[in-house]
């Protein structure tokens, strides 16, 4: 159970703090943030929906946005990774 559940953490948690960042700091409705959080976590980025387009809260905006990509897209990457790592093993202990 835990193989599954800390990969899914790892996708949860990064992508709730950043809408909570976007929905908390920019003011976008929960939806907007949301739909941020996950498109720049898949590294989408449609840039339909930014963060940080208030001059006053741009350089903080811009802080938050670069550390959350470089801490989030990894783990996003390494959580896949370890979810297809569970797969396989469950996988392969079928078919002894």
């Amino acid at each position: 159970a835990l193989d599954i559940l800390i990969p899914i953490c790892l996708v949860l948690v990064p992508i709730c703090l950043g809408a909570a960042f976007a929905y908390l700091w920019d003011g976008h409705d929960l939806v907007d943030s949301i739909y941020w959080s996950i498109t720049t976590v898949t590294t989408v980025g449609y840039g339909d929906v930014q963060v940080g387009p208030d001059p006053e809260k741009e350089v903080v905006s811009r802080i938050f946005v670069i550390i959350f990509i470089l801490i989030s897209v990894p783990c996003f990457g390494f959580a896949f990774g370890k979810l297809n790592d569970a797969f396989m093993a469950r996988k392969l202990e079928n078919l002894k």
